[in-house]
């Protein structure tokens, strides 16, 4: 059985999102959606709660380590340890993200529906391992000294499940491109817009999105803050041309534009920016 966290989260000012449900659940997991090989931060499933079907995005341990190595002493003196997680860890992103969504009601009209988060016992984990060969969950060692029924849960996400395979077309660029734009109007950068994190023409991953409030828009420079929304536009862009669908849709104004690397604020050339902290 599964129990729901029963609070809004993140537990910080910003999007919330409410759980799934406020009493217990059965989740029967029916099989593995996502690449088992792709290394990201997360597993997802089909399931089935009380007769519905839905896909369960459950999330690996976060260690904000991962986001603190690659900030700057200035940065980790202003900015809370607790806000650093609740700004990085791609479980709470994604609650950020769909909180806003809700709030704005839009959730399900510019990406896939979300119905809220739940907690997932850490006894699932045994029958997770033997079903469907998924052993990455980066648990802390710590975890694992203590009996089951005390280790931490898996915290996860319920959203529609999205079984459209068709081939994009004209008609779905033209949205994703309308839903991008909404996206950035409500303050929510995706930061990983790709297609394989579409489904039926909607964005389906917000692990690694930015959503305001968030502690970059007090720290970093107005340029670095400029190419968020430049950043998602230029990968639908090449979203669009890998297509192949012939369509007067553009997502920036030119090809050059998109697959030029990220310059410095002066023109040149320059590397690309560091984004370790979230993901």
């Amino acid at each position: 059985m599964a129990r729901g966290f029963h609070k809004m989260l993140p537990q910080c000012d910003g999007p919330k999102l409410h759980a799934f449900s406020k009493r217990a659940v059965d989740i029967r997991f029916v099989r593995l959606l996502s690449d088992i090989e792709q290394d990201g931060q997360s597993h997802v499933f089909e399931v089935i709660i009380d007769g519905m079907r839905y896909a369960l995005k459950v999330f690996k341990f976060y260690d904000v380590d991962s986001a603190t190595f690659s900030m700057s002493e200035e940065e980790l003196k202003q900015i809370p340890i607790e806000i650093i997680r609740f700004h990085t860890d791609p479980f709470y992103n994604e609650c950020r993200a769909y909180g806003r969504f809700i709030e704005c009601d839009v959730n399900g009209k510019i990406a896939v529906r979300c119905h809220g988060h739940i907690a997932i016992p850490a006894a699932k984990e045994e029958e997770l391992d033997r079903r469907f060969e998924v052993y990455a969950w980066d648990r802390p060692k710590d975890d694992y000294k203590l009996s089951v029924s005390k280790r931490q849960p898996f915290r996860a996400i319920v959203k529609d499940l999205i079984e459209d395979d068709r081939p994009l077309n004209e008609k779905k660029l033209i949205k994703m491109r309308k839903d991008l734009l909404k996206m950035h109007k409500l303050g929510v950068y995706p930061q990983d817009v790709r297609e394989r994190n579409y489904g039926g023409g909607l964005l389906l991953d917000f692990s690694i999105a930015i959503t305001k409030p968030h502690w970059v828009f007090e720290t970093k420079s107005p340029w670095w803050i400029g190419t968020l929304k430049n950043d998602d536009m230029n990968m639908l862009q090449v979203i669009m041309l890998e297509s192949g669908v012939k369509t007067w849709q553009r997502a920036v104004r030119n090809r050059e534009y998109c697959m030029k690397l990220r310059g410095c604020p002066d023109g040149k050339e320059g590397k690309r920016r560091n984004r370790k902290y979230v993901s």
